[in-house]
Parts: C-alpha cells; sequence; structure tokens
C-alpha cells in the first residue's frame, strides 16, 4: 500500500473516532486507534494520536466549574494514573508488536462487557478512597500502550453517583491530565519522536472535523443505539488483534 493511500485511510480512521466522540461524547482512542493499528502498528498510532486527544479533551477541560474541588477530591486517581501513563509508554518501545497486539485484543473485548455492566456498580465514599489509586493505575497502563484511558474512569465515576455538573468536571479534567501524560510519556519517555510532532499536531485536522460531523449527528441518532453498535465494534476489533497476534 503506497504512502497515499495510508494517508488517506489514516485520516477517514481520525475522522472516524472524531465522529464517535462528537456523536457519544467518547470513543476517539477506542475507534482511531485499532483502526490506525492496521496501518501503521500499535506504536506509531499512539504516537500519531497524541495530539488530537489533547485537543479533543482541552475543549472540555474546564467545563462545570468546582476545578479546585475536583482536583481535590481526585488528585489519589491523577498522580497514580500520570505516572502509570509514563512507565507504560516507555514499556511500550520494549515489547514485541505481537505482545502489543495481543494486549490490545484483549482489551477491547474486556471493555464492552464492563461497559455495558458497569452502570449497575456503586461506590461508597469510604470504597472511594482506595479504589481511586487503583482506577488511575489502572486507566494510566491502559493510556500509556494504547491511549485507551477513558472507559474505566468513565465507569469509575458512575458508580461513584456523582451529579451532572460534578461528573463533567471530573471527566474532563482527568482525561485532559490524562493526556498531558501521554504526551510526556510518548514523546518524553517512550517511542515517540519529537520530528513527527508535527504528524500528530496535522491529525488534529480530520479529528475536528469528525468532531464537527458527530455533533451533526447526535441531534438525529439514537444514542444508545450508536452505543451498541460502538460495543460490536470493540468486541471485532478485539478478536482480530488476537487472531493477528496468535
Amino acid at each position: 500500500m503506497g504512502s497515499v493511500e495510508v494517508a488517506a485511510l489514516a485520516g477517514l480512521a481520525l475522522m472516524t473516532g472524531g465522529a464517535v466522540k462528537g456523536t457519544t461524547g467518547l470513543g476517539l482512542p477506542l475507534v482511531a486507534v485499532p483502526l490506525l493499528t492496521y496501518l501503521m502498528g500499535l506504536t506509531r498510532a499512539t504516537e500519531l494520536m497524541v495530539i488530537p486527544i489533547i485537543v479533543s479533551n482541552l475543549a472540555q477541560s474546564f467545563q462545570g466549574g468546582n476545578f479546585r474541588e475536583t482536583c481535590r477530591r481526585f488528585w489519589s486517581l491523577l498522580v497514580p494514573m500520570v505516572l502509570s501513563i509514563i512507565a507504560s509508554a516507555y514499556v511500550l518501545v520494549q515489547l514485541p508488536e505481537r505482545v502489543l497486539d495481543l494486549m490490545l485484543g484483549v482489551t477491547l473485548l474486556v471493555l464492552p462487557p464492563l461497559i455495558h455492566f458497569g452502570r449497575r456498580l456503586k461506590v461508597t465514599s469510604r470504597g472511594e478512597r482506595w479504589l481511586s489509586p487503583i482506577v488511575g493505575l489502572v486507566s494510566g497502563a491502559l493510556g500509556g500502550f494504547s491511549t485507551i484511558f477513558g472507559p474505566p474512569v468513565m465507569l469509575y465515576l458512575r458508580a461513584l453517583g456523582m451529579g451532572k455538573t460534578e461528573f463533567v468536571a471530573a471527566v474532563s479534567l482527568i482525561y485532559f491530565v490524562g493526556s498531558l501524560g501521554i504526551l510526556i510519556g510518548i514523546y518524553g519517555l517512550g517511542p515517540g519522536r519529537l520530528g513527527s510532532l508535527w504528524l500528530s499536531c496535522a491529525a488534529t485536522l480530520p479529528v475536528l472535523l469528525g468532531l464537527w460531523l458527530g455533533q451533526r449527528l447526535h441531534r438525529h441518532l439514537s444514542e444508545e443505539r450508536f452505543a451498541q453498535v460502538l460495543l460490536i465494534a470493540l468486541l471485532v476489533f478485539g478478536l482480530s488483534f488476537i487472531a493477528r497476534a496468535v
């Protein structure tokens, strides 16, 4: 496959991920990373996704207010998450591509049932004290090698029973801090090459176009049905990556 075809397909993958995020509020790396991995491998795919993830999360990072209170409440999640992201991004360059495919495949298979059944989970204030660091470590580990750190955080915040305003403030802050951690991990200590950073910046354009399209689609499509299709797609991607690794 020529470079022009790869660039066109990569742009389409990024736009699709942006459209999913614009429609459902999440899903940019969940959709774009598996598609990009088929074109250029997981290491290059995560490298390319860094700036689009930062820009897309920056747009919502301070929505909802209560910034200081959110930082005070979730610092025990944010600190281990960033450290875990940096550590796993460093490990990313050390592992064979086959192992990375297997890890991503298992991740994509585990996430759909967690997302589906996780709505029933409830976490008390006592449980929050010891669960926050664990959630930070798990989500950071996922984010460091695949940029997919959002689903565990989303499930956890839902289980806390937060109000709408608190939820928006918390998820926006955590996603933004996590995306900065990915930038440090991938381009500081991990496999990212500073000379390729402009490619990640350029990748933001199709993502923003997809966001715009997704926001328009959001008015006409059932979000519940769209989420079901997304979960099925994740299962298919997960199986395909595991098949490629074995």
